[in-house]
């Protein structure tokens, strides 16, 4: 009956744990394949490239041989600059992780190309960091960071001799090299005038995609906590910084990441996603958001349009950032900024017709066709207001002032007080062209206006509407799970724009598959539908490309979560279509796009996974030590009790449970634990919805201590009440699956080993002879001695692959020798391949300084700073320890103490070890070091006794 039991429960573990590791894959799969196409241009470079390599200071240059500075020139110019001849204003670009200095050529020759119709020049210096891994290792971040501080200074210099040098230079970080170029206001010696203009493309500004190591967290609690207290002071005054997130595509680095919301102060920064930045519209991958022609050209422009009369970057604030919202937020259609608008005082050649228009809607296309001369076209407000509060106005005219307010006039052919409206317009991506909108408030935005004009000079058609927001808005309840929502017009009034809200779309895992259906061909021709979230520019348009034969379907999904404050409480997000057709009708169909859904839960939770699977492998070492006294107990009374009875009275005999033949296997530990985790995983919700109803009300009492990371989440809205059930079945179903793997590859080794040994006499005394070697004292401290060498002349990651390696060895040995066939050595067995395993697991965390160790090869033997020599010092003592005793832990004293360090060590992952998987290898280590303080208080007191 028991193994029956075993074996339901096996097959209960294996099914349930195969199902919730293929949604997890399908969510991978679905952020790494089931992206948008790439609709980037490439970007092309018309003349030799060449780098020339600038040479600092010798005792500069000493300290960081690893790195060095370029100037990027082209064709003729570069022979130039190679011949000392410099002028212009100069651009400094930092490359992000692993990222290579040549990655500067898009926007250098571009810029380049520009400069040849103009009399503003830039030139572009470039930094080659060695492709180092510093997005994954914080070690050399401070020195980069350094770095940066030397060129800019060596920058400057070479323009000192001209009449009108700069004084700032220009940085364009990319990735990681965003967070260098912040990091520069944080050093003692850097000089804050000399950089005033920041731009980073997909930089995680909030936190680091993944924390590494300490100097990591250091770094960005540093970098951040500086900016966050001197965003409004005089050392940040003059800086100007602008964000750019690359949106869906860009799987390495999340969109929210991006955001310099709470960090910098909002008149002095901007955050977008290159979704919303206009003339671009397109999501854009990690690397190729350094050459994407689009969004390129986009920061060329801007960059030439703060440019002022003295040829330099301008140091007022105001230009620089308006110049930035022009050209990544808001554009009007305007070419150059700034730009000339209308004078104050219109004059209207009554001479020409005009044409005063009353209609709720109206198009100038349908006018011209009536009559061929040109009529200015005249609206009064004055009626519109009585039931109508908005007005809207579409063209794809290229006209400057194509749409002019005036103001106080009671006569529609005056206009004695005029402004110029065409810079409050915006652009939109449209199958005909760009399309210029203006959609205002006739009550808050024209309050003094009493008609609008468009003048003649306006040839395209102007499409105009006026209505009511309120009326036009259209809410639309989401789908369940299962099933679909469809949405129809029911007004069979003519409208250019079409609003519907989704108030219950409130979580970031949220996830729906949009299909558009319309009459008269309108999705190919007139379509244009707006995705916007009004806490953050991270709005996606649709519409037909030609490749789409004819059709709109797409998904609907947040990509930054929703803030956790009462200012968008009120807020939800909304779907616009505008149309170039009146007559246009549309249909939509809603559903659950399960496969973004599950993408959706991979990108923004699959951070948390690796803090709670330390948390689940203490519970089980928690369990494991609470019932190994026990059974041991139960199993020596239960001996003493069949030696009282008599030898031939069998049948009194009690029947023992059978112990699995197979105690590596962790099969058991964990189907004895699925019952408590399937009630522990329900109560979890519970606990999850208790938890994100309290504690955001309440507040970390010691300041100066670390806070913990379960509030940042919940107080960042990424808390969901499905969370933590979600990570602990997902966390089970790792542990079950890598248990298996290397209980698996440990039995195919002893059967080969068997094997071999069966028919080849030698092996057997050879097998012998290591294993003598292998359980040796002596030989085991030589061992130890050369791996803690390892660890403090090499690497310590380094270090912990040997240990890794030694005790795998020595688990296979212990196997092979048949050493755990006795009771008391089960449980001494099962623990030191579970501590083996969570090493094993958690040892991907050193793999960025190993990297980081074998490529710097050539510069030296020692990784400095080594971020885990404490950590892997601890676990590789701790282990070579463990697994040389093999059977102390038939009896081990201190049971409750060593069971309140596993709750306690539970608590601390719980609260600390969400973002900050740094920690972890630190837990891990505490975890084995209390092992074997308990170990060798139980030796000792066995000595005594």
């Amino acid at each position: 009956m028991a193994v029956a039991v075993l074996s339901n429960r096996s097959l209960m573990l294996w099914l349930f744990c195969s199902l919730f590791t293929a949604m997890a894959l399908f969510g991978v799969w679905d952020i790494s394949h089931n992206r948008e196409k790439n609709h980037c241009s490439m970007s092309y470079m018309y003349e030799n490239i060449n780098y020339i390599p600038l040479t600092l200071p010798a005792t500069d240059q000493a300290k960081f041989p690893r790195y060095s500075l370029y100037l990027y020139g082209e064709g003729y110019y570069a022979e130039s600059l190679r011949n000392g001849h410099i002028f212009g204003i100069p651009v400094l670009f930092i490359p992000g992780n692993a990222g290579s200095y040549k990655q500067v050529r898009s926007l250098a020759s571009i810029s380049y190309q520009k400069s040849k119709n103009r009399k503003e020049h830039f030139n572009y210096y470039t930094i080659d960091f060695n492709e180092e891994l510093s997005g994954l290792n914080g070690g050399p971040l401070y020195d980069q960071a350094e770095y940066v501080n030397l060129c800019i200074k060596k920058i400057l210099s070479g323009y000192r001799n001209l009449p009108n040098p700069p004084k700032s230079v220009v940085v364009i970080g990319h990735s990681i090299g965003g967070m260098i170029a912040r990091a520069l206001f944080s050093l003692a010696s850097f000089e804050f005038n000399t950089v005033k203009t920041v731009i980073t493309v997909a930089t995680p500004h909030q936190r680091p995609v993944f924390y590494t190591d300490r100097y990591m967290a250091t770094f960005y609690d540093n970098v951040n906590s500086f900016w966050r207290k001197h965003s409004s002071s005089e050392v940040l005054k003059q800086v100007v910084i602008a964000s750019l997130g690359g949106g869906q595509r860009d799987v390495i680095v999340r969109s929210d990441l991006t955001s310099l919301i709470g960090i910098a102060n909002y008149n002095q920064s901007i955050s977008a996603i290159t979704t919303a930045v206009p003339r671009t519209w397109l999501t854009i991958d990690h690397l190729c958001i350094v050459w994407c022609k689009e969004l390129i050209l986009v920061i060329v422009r801007a960059l030439y349009d703060m440019v002022d009369t003295t040829g330099q970057i301008s140091s007022l604030n105001s230009v620089r950032r308006n110049v930035l919202v022009h050209h990544l937020l808001k554009h009007n259609g305007l070419r150059n900024y700034p730009y000339k608008l209308a004078d104050s005082k219109l004059k209207i050649d009554q001479g020409h017709p005009m044409n005063v228009c009353v209609s709720r809607i109206w198009s100038t296309a349908s006018h011209k066709k009536q009559s061929s001369i040109k009529h200015t076209m005249v609206f009064p407000l004055k009626p519109q207001r009585v039931v109508k509060d908005r007005v809207l106005l579409m063209t794809r005219s290229n006209a400057k002032s194509w749409i002019i307010a005036c103001n106080n006039s009671t006569d529609y052919l005056q206009c004695k007080s005029s402004s110029d409206l065409s810079d409050l317009a915006q652009i939109i991506p449209h199958p005909m062209g760009n399309l210029k909108l203006l959609d205002l408030s006739i009550i808050t935005d024209l309050p003094q206006v009493s008609h609008i004009i468009i003048p003649k000079t306006t040839h395209e058609p102007v499409l105009t509407e006026f209505y009511q927001r309120k009326a036009k808005i259209k809410s639309i309840r989401l789908p369940s799970i299962v099933g679909f929502t469809m949405v129809e017009n029911d007004l069979d009034d003519d409208q250019y724009v079409f609003h519907y809200s989704l108030p219950n779309m409130r979580q970031i895992w949220e996830a729906y598959y949009v299909q558009v259906n319309s009459t008269r061909n309108c999705l190919r021709h007139h379509t244009t539908i707006q995705y916007h979230a009004p806490w953050f520019k991270e709005d996606v348009f649709r519409y037909v490309r030609p490749q789409d034969d004819g059709k709109l379907n797409f998904s609907i999904y947040m990509q930054t979560p929703l803030p956790n404050n009462n200012k968008y409480h009120n807020q939800s997000i909304q779907l616009t279509i505008w149309t170039t057709n009146a007559k246009c009708r549309y249909k939509l169909l809603l559903a659950t796009d399960y496969s973004r859904l599950l993408g959706q839960m991979i990108r923004y939770y699959v951070i948390f996974l690796p803090g709670w699977t330390m948390a689940i492998i203490i519970l089980l070492i928690f369990n494991l030590v609470k019932n190994v006294n026990e059974s041991n107990k139960a199993h020596t009374s239960d001996n003493k009790g069949n030696a009282e009875l008599p030898a031939n009275d069998q049948s009194a005999t009690p029947t023992l449970v059978q112990q699995p033949s197979d105690p590596l296997s962790m099969r058991t530990l964990l189907n004895e634990e699925l019952d408590r985790r399937w009630k522990f995983a329900a109560s979890l919700v519970s606990f999850s919805y208790l938890m994100s109803s309290t504690l955001p009300m309440l507040r970390w009492p010691f300041s100066s201590f670390l806070q913990p990371d379960i509030l940042s989440i919940i107080n960042s809205s990424e808390w969901s009440t499905y969370l933590l059930p979600a990570i602990h079945i997902l966390s089970i179903s790792i542990l079950h699956y890598e248990f298996c793997l290397i209980s698996w590859t440990i039995h195919i080794i002893c059967w080969l080993l068997q094997f071999v040994s069966k028919y080849l006499s030698v092996m057997r005394y050879i097998g012998k002879i290591f294993t003598a070697i292998v359980f040796n004292l002596y030989f085991n401290i030589i061992i130890g001695v050369i791996i803690i060498a390892v660890c403090l002349t090499i690497c310590g990651a380094i270090g912990i692959y040997c240990t890794i390696i030694y005790c795998f060895i020595k688990l296979v040995a212990i196997v092979n020798t048949k050493q755990i066939s006795a009771r008391k050595y089960n449980d001494s067995c099962n623990l030191c391949f579970m501590l083996l395993n969570s090493t094993l697991l958690y040892s991907f965390l050193t793999a960025p300084s190993a990297i980081t160790w074998f490529k710097d090869l050539r510069f030296g033997y020692n990784l400095s700073p080594d971020p885990y020599l404490i950590e892997s010092l601890l676990i590789s003592c701790g282990l070579l320890i463990l697994f040389q005793k093999s059977n102390y832990y038939e009896d081990i004293k201190f049971k409750f103490q060593l069971l309140r360090i596993m709750l306690m060590l539970f608590f601390i992952t719980f609260l600390f070890a969400y973002y900050s998987t740094h920690r972890l290898l630190m837990i891990q280590a505490a975890v084995i070091i209390s092992f074997v303080t308990c170990t060798e208080f139980t030796l000792r007191n066995r000595k005594k006794d």
